[in-house]
């Protein structure tokens, strides 16, 4: 019904919103690699559900098959702040004379998702049913993850912070530190992949909702 279907949109929305200053605190104490990692997999595996929650209806029923849809909905929203955190690695590795340029390039990523992804998501749904198109994607999203795992660095920005705070409280205070990262503009094009796998999430979401 539409009001199920708010209720959908009601809970990505919600967690997303909550959950962006959360990831943006954990990427500082556990790392910028650490995060955008766990949101990619977290992401990937709530999509999964998502589409696999078509083929609980026959076994528990609608109803519930709509509560295990909307908790997957809920859970995928969390990890859908993972801009966030993206865009602290990019302030942390960009040097700052080239930081805006690399900041708007990546503000194109998620509008150019939008733009393929419906017809995309339209084009499996119609091969496979209105489940596929975000199943696929779940996959995606859980190579995106391998991706970043095996060539996104961490930061060094982040690795000084974590040696600061690992020395004496007076040693760590005694100065702020100056952060000398050398550019490494090839690790925003793995971020710019992430972000554009999560704007297929979204959009491939919406389609499978229609």
């Amino acid at each position: 019904s539409v009001q199920q279907i708010g209720y959908l949109f009601a809970a990505w929305s919600f967690c997303s919103t909550v959950f962006a200053p959360i990831l943006g605190r954990m990427s500082d104490t556990y790392g910028r690699r650490t995060i955008l990692i766990t949101a990619l997999i977290g992401a990937g595996f709530a999509n999964l559900f998502q589409g696999l929650s078509f083929y609980f209806i026959e076994l528990v029923g609608a109803h519930k098959a709509f509560f295990i849809f909307g908790f997957s909905r809920a859970f995928s929203g969390v990890w859908a702040a993972i801009g966030t955190v993206t865009t602290v690695y990019i302030a942390d590795v960009v040097p700052k004379p080239l930081l805006p340029d690399y900041m708007a390039k990546m503000s194109i990523v998620g509008p150019l998702a939008f733009t393929f992804g419906p017809s995309l998501g339209g084009g499996l749904a119609t091969i496979g049913g209105n489940n596929l198109p975000v199943m696929v994607d779940g996959i995606i999203t859980l190579f995106a993850a391998f991706i970043v795992a095996g060539n996104l660095p961490e930061t060094p920005a982040f690795l000084k912070l974590k040696a600061a705070r690992d020395c004496s409280s007076e040693n760590a205070n005694s100065q702020k530190l100056d952060v000398d990262v050398p550019p490494t503009p090839w690790q925003v094009w793995v971020l710019s992949a992430a972000a554009f796998f999560g704007g297929l999430t979204m959009s491939a979401g919406v389609s499978m909702q229609a």
